[in-house]
Parts: C-alpha cells; structure tokens; sequence
C-alpha cells in the first residue's frame, strides 16, 4: 500500500524546497544567507548542488537524491545482514523499507530539492556501522566513521542529533537492569572504560558542536523556535498535511 501510494503521487516542489533552491541560489551569488530559519541552518546539501551543477540546480538536487536513495536502500540490506536477520526475512523488510512513505524512494521521486534522501542514506550507514561485526574489535575506526556520518548528516539537517544520541551504547548490550545493585554495577563498568565511552559519544559531542557553530554563523531571518514549530504542527496543520 505505502509503494503504490509512492507510485501515484505526483511530484511537486514543496514550500520548504524553494527555501533550499533559494540558499543555493545565495550561495551561487557569493551572496549572505538570509534565506529564512530554520532552513538556513542547514547548508550542506543546497551547497552541495550548487557545486555539482549551478547552471541547473533542479539536476542537481535530483542527481544529489537519486544517488542517495540508490546507495540508501543499498546499505539498508547490508545493514539487514550484518543484524543477523534471517535470509527468509530479509527481502521482505527490504520491501518495507522501499515502501515507506517517509523513506527515501518517496523522497527521491517526488520532493528532490529536500536533505530528507541524505539523510535516510546517513541513518542506514549509521545503523550499520554501528553494529557490523568486523569493526567490534576496531573502535578507532568504528568511531571515526560514525563521527563523519554525523558530521556531515548535522550539516544537512539538525534531526540528525536524534541517532547520534546512541552513540555512546554502540557495541553495547541491551540489558535489562532490575535493581539498583546492578544498576551500580554497570556504571563502575562504564566508569571503568570511560575513555572507550567518551570515544563512543564523540559523534554526539562533535554533532552538536557543529550545530552550535552553524547557530552562530547564520543570519537568523525570522522567528523560528523549536516551541512555536510545534505549535504550528498541534494546532495549525491538518491531518493530510
């Protein structure tokens, strides 16, 4: 049902897109950016697009999502067997997964001016990097990559931080802790490898540095807040919207 429904929308530039087309636009000028918040905190992929083609930046930005949504849904079935799901199981989740209409098929094809396809590709890198066995013995380098991920996910769009909140646990075990002796006994265990934590949370650490220095950096047109976006999407949005 989410496929077909991919299948027969058709595609539109949304209102958020033209904010994105516009800072490409400033970019190409050598012009500040004043492009309205919070869209002006998110600067890599409207960069990106003008880098790759400025003469023409709606292939651009549609090259940018195609190859993102290509390599997304690629990495998902890699990530599928590096989480021991069985084979049998493994197509069909797949399927889910190219289905959603959140996901970045949807995205690709129908609202290609958004980070929305980048991120989706950086969340399933994340995913498997954070749980392929063959890095478990290699947190160095496990680390660096999940750094990078985030980095460069940050810089296309704040949301980001929420994956990189588990950072700290990759490698780690879920447990349920039911009493406050054990409870004790796993924060001496993680005091105990505190620097292999710290090395764990940097993407989190250096995320949200990122985010603080694009906040500083950024003309700030208009009144966006966290607050009064969700009050628009309580009180303001419809349900089809």
């Amino acid at each position: 049902v989410p496929l077909l429904g991919t299948l027969i929308t058709s595609f539109r530039t949304t209102d958020d897109a033209t904010f994105y087309i516009q800072m490409a636009r400033e970019m190409i000028a050598h012009k500040p950016i004043v492009t309205l918040a919070p869209y002006d905190t998110r600067p890599l992929v409207p960069w990106l697009a003008q880098a790759i083609d400025p003469t023409d930046l709606a292939h651009a930005f549609r090259l940018l999502d195609d190859v993102s949504c290509v390599l997304a849904v690629a990495v998902f079935a890699v990530f599928l067997r590096a989480a021991r799901v069985r084979r049998a199981f493994r197509p069909f989740l797949w399927l889910v997964y190219v289905g959603m209409p959140m996901g970045p098929v949807r995205f690709s094809a129908y609202y290609p001016y958004l980070p929305d396809a980048l991120l989706a590709l950086a969340t399933v890198l994340f995913m498997w990097i954070a749980i392929e066995p063959r890095l478990a013995a290699r947190p160095l380098a496990r680390g660096g990559a999940l750094v990078a991920i985030t980095l460069v996910a940050v810089a296309a769009h704040e949301s980001f931080l929420a994956p990189a909140l588990a950072s700290p646990f990759v490698g780690d075990p879920l447990e349920a802790v039911s009493s406050t002796k054990r409870l004790r006994e796993v924060a001496r265990a993680a005091l105990a490898r505190r620097r292999e934590v710290l090395l764990r949370a940097s993407p989190l650490v250096l995320g949200a540095a990122l985010r603080a220095y694009i906040l500083g950096h950024v003309t700030g047109v208009g009144s966006y807040t966290i607050v009064t976006h969700a009050e628009r999407w309580l009180w303001s949005k419809s349900m089809p919207q």
